[in-house]
């Protein structure tokens, strides 16, 4: 069986519509409110059948970073430090259930990351044939998605730094929560060729380093709790 994660709806299209049996929404969820108790996650059948759909939480260690790791969800939630519920989902053609997420966790110092996967239980079977042999296999094609939820700390605080020295450009947070780095530009020195930089969400005690085209200005989108800020860097 094969797994198709998507994170965002438009990789839906490079996929046949019948295998489009859900869609999610919203795909990112922010607790940045310590008042803030919960919020909903809702999933629509866009497909012909009934939708049958797991739904399964992770946490993520170590986020933005090679040593990521994800930690399924615990038995006891309060030291896991939140709950989806319910786990399963039966949603009629036409239909949208919703998927809660509860916060447990309380004064925590930094982001506490976590992934919520929401994916159909089936998929339909796709014949596979190779022309030059009669044997005929098949694959069943699935369509998740991968909610990111983060939960800020009490007392957030934003705290990016850079240094660029040549073709060479380094960001780091020293802050307690995540700063997303978006629309990312460098041109060359006559300015007429110009290329687009990556983008990147950058966690607490996360350091990025990136090598660029030339040696000339870069420009960045910092986002920060809604608020973008356009930064130049010499």
């Amino acid at each position: 069986m094969k797994a198709l994660w998507a994170s965002l709806p438009f990789v839906l299209f490079s996929l046949p519509v019948s295998a489009a049996a859900i869609t999610v929404n919203p795909l990112t969820v922010l607790f940045d409110d310590a008042r803030e108790r919960h919020h909903d996650v809702r999933v629509f059948n866009t497909g012909s059948d009934t939708a049958y759909v797991n739904v399964v939480l992770s946490k993520i260690h170590n986020p933005g970073t090679d040593k990521k790791e994800l930690e399924p969800m615990k038995a006891n939630p309060m030291t896991f430090g939140l709950v989806a519920n319910p786990n399963k989902l039966v949603i009629p053609v036409g239909q949208s259930r919703i998927v809660r997420v509860m916060r447990l966790v309380r004064n925590n110092t930094e982001d506490v990351v976590y992934q919520l996967n929401i994916v159909p239980a089936g998929g339909e079977l796709q014949a596979i044939k190779d022309e030059k042999s009669d044997i005929v296999a098949g694959v069943k094609v699935l369509i998740g998605y991968n909610v990111a939820v983060r939960i800020l700390p009490g007392q957030p605080q934003e705290s990016i730094s850079w240094e660029k020295k040549g073709k060479a450009l380094t960001f780091k947070n020293a802050g307690n929560t995540s700063v997303l780095l978006s629309s990312g530009e460098q041109c060359e020195a006559q300015g007429e060729v110009c290329n687009e930089l990556p983008v990147k969400r950058l966690y607490a005690g996360n350091v990025w380093s990136l090598k660029l085209p030339y040696d000339t200005a870069v420009s960045y989108v910092k986002t920060y709790r809604g608020k973008d800020t356009k930064i130049i860097i010499p």
